[in-house]
């Protein structure tokens, strides 16, 4: 079984330690991690991936090269497919370190993640490119 909460304020630090001392007297053994921060959402990490997979999926249909430097080439670089962690690593990542200088992709905020995204949208398009939308979260079950 796995939780998560956040706690904001000194009042809600009892609660905790209630639900804490509940859990060890049922289970017998809790183990507690904890985070100082804000951290990024469950959504918001999934968005991510999803959209590094959509994009990559793209280029490779649309035949966009991605060059892989290495002095091993004789001309300096060869192409390579697109996957989830180059569209990471070598669009999204220079980006939001250029904008939020966050290295770690677990650092910015929903709002940045918004700059983020938009800045490469309009990248792309002074290319003529329409890159894959951001993907938003569909509530099954709900008419």
């Amino acid at each position: 079984m796995t939780e998560a909460y956040a706690l904001q304020k000194r009042e809600q630090v009892k609660g905790m330690a209630e639900t804490l001392g509940d859990l060890v007297e049922k289970h017998g053994l809790v183990t507690v991690n904890y985070k100082v921060g804000r951290t990024r959402s469950t959504f918001q990490q999934a968005a991510l991936e999803v959209w590094c997979r959509n994009t990559a999926t793209f280029f490779n249909e649309m035949d966009i090269p991605r060059a892989v430097k290495s002095p091993i080439f004789k001309k300096g670089e060869m192409e390579a497919p697109w996957s989830q962690e180059s569209v990471k690593n070598e669009i999204w990542r220079p980006i939001q370190k250029a904008l939020t200088d966050h290295e770690s992709t677990t650092k910015p905020t929903p709002q940045e993640f918004v700059q983020v995204y938009d800045y490469i949208v309009k990248a792309f398009s002074e290319k003529a490119i329409s890159i894959p939308q951001w993907p938003v979260k569909v509530e099954r079950g709900r008419n």
